[in-house]
């Protein structure tokens, strides 16, 4: 409040002669209309050059900042992007100012540029100042960022199938592309796991995941890879047998010079092929539905063996 010596006057310096009773303007809560406002009124007797003060209202603050009507802009806290804006529109500034404030700030940041994890994990700490007539104050207010998104993959390798003794490492099979929020390096990184295995072949999973600058680590992906077992190594009955290309689009070269009988079967094991001899020196699965097939062999002694085939 500022002393009104009969007409209301903007605040600033202002002396009293003697013993004084005066309407004194500000801000304060009236009973009607029950609202905060600007008005005139009748508070308090100060004695002059004593410095008595005597209430006449219970209560009463004796003193008073043009600034404890401001709302100061909340501490913000946010997530990294490459198009985060910290501009006052986004993260706020003073409003309710007294009228003839005058505001400013400034920023200070301990974010780095050296493609570290603090280029995406840092604080910005603006530093606001205003300055209403003879007043003066200043607050900080904290704007946090973080990076708290895991990378996601762009590209993915397929489920594959090799020969056993086969190069089947990422150089060969394929390995996935990532992408992270903070455009910076991600770290890829696989595990393989042994889920299956007989006599034809092994199943392989291999786990996939990539961890960013922050730490964050994207879900495990899965790819698959079969590795065949070759059938004709260590027993005789095969020395003279061989199928190629498998996997393959259906049509089937083999070479046999001992074996009577070959049939192909699917998974279910219906026969899908009429009896084929081994002078016919192929075998055409091109009309039928991808899969796995296999190929039954049986020799001149009536011995049975089955060989897996891939159709894709």
């Amino acid at each position: 409040f500022e002393p009104q010596l009969g007409t209301i006057v903007v605040p600033g310096d202002f002396s009293l002669n003697d013993y004084t009773k005066h309407k004194w303007y500000g801000y304060f809560y009236s009973a009607l209309p029950q609202q905060w406002v600007y008005s005139s009124y009748g508070l308090v007797y100060f004695e002059l050059p004593s410095g008595n003060l005597t209430n006449s209202l219970n209560g009463i603050v004796t003193s008073w900042s043009p600034f404890q009507q401001t709302n100061t802009p909340q501490n913000q806290n946010y997530e990294y992007s490459t198009t985060l804006d910290t501009d006052t529109s986004t993260t706020g500034s003073p409003t309710n100012l007294y009228p003839g404030t005058n505001v400013s700030f400034t920023d200070s940041s301990t974010q780095t540029n050296n493609f570290t994890s603090t280029d995406v994990n840092f604080d910005i700490y603006r530093n606001w100042e205003m300055n209403a007539g003879a007043y003066d104050t200043s607050f900080v207010q904290t704007i946090s960022v973080n990076d708290n998104t895991p990378p996601y993959d762009t590209s993915f390798p397929n489920d594959t199938t090799v020969n056993e003794g086969e190069d089947f490492s990422p150089v060969n099979l394929g390995s996935p592309q990532y992408s992270d929020n903070s455009n910076l390096q991600v770290t890829v990184g696989y595990y393989d796991v042994l889920i299956y295995e007989d006599n034809l072949q092994q199943d392989w999973e291999r786990a996939w995941m990539a961890t960013d600058i922050s730490g964050n680590t994207s879900l495990e992906k899965v790819q698959l890879i079969t590795i065949l077992k070759p059938q004709n190594i260590g027993e005789p009955f095969y020395e003279n047998f061989k199928i190629y290309p498998n996997p393959g689009k259906g049509f089937i070269h083999f070479v046999s010079e001992t074996h009577s009988d070959i049939r192909v079967f699917n998974v279910t094991g219906k026969s899908v092929t009429d009896k084929i001899y081994w002078s016919n020196k192929y075998i055409n699965l091109s009309q039928k539905p991808a899969g796995i097939y296999f190929i039954r062999i049986i020799n001149k002694n009536d011995t049975e063996r089955f060989i897996k085939y891939i159709k894709f």
